[in-house]
């Protein structure tokens, strides 16, 4: 059986990629080069952490 979800991209570009969670909530087109097929995640969501 195979489930279709909005987020299914999302979910197999972490998994294929091999990315966090986090990393992948705060990957931007500009972080993924489409001609050489690299991904390369600058940043991790939330990029400031919040303090006490």
């Amino acid at each position: 059986m195979r489930c279709q979800s909005t987020y299914s991209p999302a979910i197999l570009l972490g998994a294929y990629v091999g990315l966090r969670v986090a990393e992948a909530a705060a990957l931007r087109p500009g972080d993924v080069d489409f001609l050489r097929g690299i991904v390369t995640p600058v940043t991790q969501y939330p990029a400031d952490p919040p303090t006490r």
